[in-house]
């Protein structure tokens, strides 16, 4: 296992090496004007922070969290490459532990340079900024990153064929945060909104949960923390403990998505691979989930067409995961029972 990660590393060093220098040509295209913005109004001089580095750390972090693991489990689409890689010396769940050790350090080594290079460029420069709540900022990426990767990494392995794994990458995104919506509109008492319409409860707390809700709510608080405009005390507020909330449940995700790609690998077999995706951390739960949520959104709204919509929609993904229109029953009484169940969920919430 050892002699296999220091193959992979020699031989994506050059991967990564691409990528710390692409991010690093970005940041200094991003931050040539400086990070202090110098504004003049009725004769007074005024001076604020500008290029913020959080934001782009944010998105490169998220987006090579996203794509990297698509890369390195997309050997498992293909039966040629499945068999060579399944061929090897080595067991499978090491085989796999490696993938995912090789993928995680192209995405925080590249990140890692990024940061550094921003905090010694900003240290170097005219700022404003509290450089220690960029410190802090990315020492607590790291393991929101990691959640993300493993999340995909998971869910995208856990399929047969690209398309697939695309999809269901797809429908992993707001799984969370579909779930979440429902049990908050359960919990949060809809007639206190009415005369408490500024409480997060009672406003977009569906923003909290879904994957990448974490990093853009991190980025959000420490974005403003460096540069003054809030206080620590604000981390109290309502928002931030939905906050905490949201990337708890993902650590955890993260850490469960990890030990079951592992320890499921040994009871798949090479021959799966171009085969239906027929897991049940792909279209045979995500799907019916789905049109259960979405049909308790649509009950209290009260609107036919929409819920038509998602009566085609659902189809369409069950005749994807078949790979024919002529789906199985049990897929169709799954989806009647979904719609039913949503309908008489939607009318107790709404």
């Amino acid at each position: 296992m050892i002699g296999l990660l220091k193959y992979y590393i020699k031989k994506r060093a050059y991967i990564v090496g691409i990528i710390s220098l692409i991010l690093i040509f970005i940041a200094i295209i991003e931050s040539q004007d400086g990070y202090v913005g110098k504004y003049s109004y009725s004769g007074d001089t005024t001076f604020s922070s500008q290029n913020n580095p959080i934001g782009l750390y944010t998105v490169f972090g998220s987006i090579l969290a996203t794509i990297v693991p698509l890369f390195e489990f997309n050997f498992k689409m293909r039966k040629v490459s499945v068999d060579e890689f399944y061929k090897l010396p080595i067991k499978r769940e090491k085989l796999y532990i490696v993938k995912y050790i090789i993928g995680l350090l192209e995405v925080l080594i590249p990140m890692t340079v990024f940061f550094l290079f921003t905090l010694i460029d900003i240290s170097l420069s005219f700022h404003l900024f509290k450089l220690s709540y960029y410190v802090i900022f990315y020492l607590l990426s790291i393991p929101l990153l990691t959640a993300i990767y493993s999340i995909i990494a998971f869910v995208y392995s856990k399929c047969n064929t690209t398309y697939d794994g695309l999809i269901n990458v797809g429908l992993a995104q707001f799984f969370v945060l579909s779930i979440a919506f429902i049990v908050l509109e359960i919990i949060t008492n809809r007639d206190e909104c009415i005369y408490l319409p500024s409480s997060s409860f009672c406003s977009d707390y569906t923003s909290y949960f879904y994957i990448y809700s974490p990093m853009t709510r991190l980025n959000v608080y420490y974005s403003n923390l460096m540069e003054g405009t809030i206080y620590e005390s604000l981390l109290k507020e309502e928002s931030f403990i939905i906050t905490l909330v949201s990337i708890g449940i993902f650590l955890v995700l993260g850490i469960v998505s990890f030990i079951l790609m592992i320890t499921l690998k040994k009871y798949e077999k090479s021959e799966d691979s171009m085969d239906i995706s027929n897991s049940w951390f792909s279209y045979k739960v995500m799907v019916p989930t789905y049109i259960t949520v979405l049909t308790a959104i649509i009950a209290g709204q009260g609107e036919a067409i929409t819920l038509l919509l998602v009566i085609i929609a659902g189809y369409i993904l069950y005749a994807i995961y078949r790979r024919n229109f002529k789906i199985k029953l049990c897929d169709i009484i799954t989806s009647v029972s979904c719609i039913v169940g949503g309908a008489i969920l939607g009318v107790l919430i709404w």
